[in-house]
C-alpha cells in the first residue's frame, strides 16, 4: 500500500487514468480530501503507477501578459 500525493491534477480523475497501469490484483482509490492516490498493488505495479503520476502531475503552463501606460 502506498499513498501518492497529487499536486496539480484532480485525484479522482487521475485514479481512473492510472487504472490502466495496475495489475489484476491492484486497487487505486482517489482521495479528494487529501488530494492523493491510495494504491494497493505489487511493488512493480506501484512503481509503474507512481512513475505515471509523476509524469502527468505537472503544473499548467501560464502566460504573463503585461501592459504599460506611457504618457
Amino acid at each position: 500500500v502506498k499513498l501518492i500525493p497529487v499536486s496539480y491534477a484532480a485525484a479522482d480523475q487521475l485514479a481512473t487514468q492510472a487504472a490502466n497501469f495496475k495489475t489484476e490484483r491492484g486497487k487505486i482509490v482517489g482521495d479528494t480530501r487529501t488530494s492523493s492516490l491510495i494504491v494497493t498493488d505489487t511493488q512493480d505495479g506501484i512503481d509503474r503507477i507512481e512513475k505515471f503520476v509523476r509524469s502527468i502531475d505537472v503544473p499548467p503552463t501560464q502566460v504573463l501578459i503585461e501592459g504599460k501606460v506611457v504618457e
